[in-house]
């Protein structure tokens, strides 16, 4: 089985250098990371560069469905993993 593994990881590393690059070479103040309309080309970046090599990289080798005891099988998502990965423990 061929691993993808480096080559996603290269993806999602490419996009971060791009999201660095137009913060040291942006001359606005973002005042609102979040809000594509204060810098159209560091929205862009986001969601057209880093969150597609994000969901490449966590759907890798994620099994299609995950076995419950009260639900049977529910499909997975890389959105499910990131979720999952965050909870505080309890």
């Amino acid at each position: 089985m061929f691993c993808l593994f480096p080559a996603l990881v290269s993806v999602v590393s490419v996009a971060v250098e791009a999201i660095l690059a137009q913060f040291s070479s942006s001359r606005t103040l973002v005042l609102s990371p979040g809000d594509s309309s204060v810098n159209p080309t560091l929205g862009r970046l986001v969601l057209q560069c880093l969150c597609p090599a994000l969901r490449d990289l966590l759907s890798d080798g994620l099994k299609p469905h995950q076995s419950d005891l009260i639900a049977g099988r529910r499909p997975n998502s890389p959105w499910g993993l990131v979720q999952a990965s965050t909870k505080p423990a309890d």
